[in-house]
């Protein structure tokens, strides 16, 4: 336990030390133009997170696909740095509203908890 914990702060410290803002200039810098319209918006949030301090950037997506083709993507996309997938599971019979406001909520209070 206290080796992990030692790790924790490690990671945390090492990620302190990053500019991330000038990691997302450099980034751009080098991007193929044109951008694909989902870069362009993934670009967009990037900036706009940077410019006003947010903490967190909060993406829902809807797979449509069994749970388990769902949770599969969720542990490829581990390999991104800083993307944190967290699945939610809504109710069959919710209607498309009701399920983007219960993930949303569910989200929100995942990333209070983890600070």
């Amino acid at each position: 336990m206290l080796q992990s914990k030692t790790m924790a702060r490690i990671y945390i410290e090492a990620e302190n030390t990053i500019n991330y803002s000038d990691v997302f200039k450099r980034i751009a810098a080098n991007a193929p133009v044109p951008m694909s319209p989902l870069e362009s918006l993934a670009s967009a949030a990037v900036r706009t997170a940077n410019s006003s301090r947010a903490t967190l950037i909060l993406v829902l997506t809807r797979g449509g696909a069994p749970r388990s083709c769902d949770e599969t993507r969720a542990r490829h996309s581990l390999i991104f740095r800083g993307l944190v997938p967290v699945l939610s599971a809504g109710s069959a019979k919710a209607s498309h509203a009701e399920l983007t406001e219960e993930a949303l909520e569910f989200a929100l209070q995942h990333a209070k908890e983890k600070g």
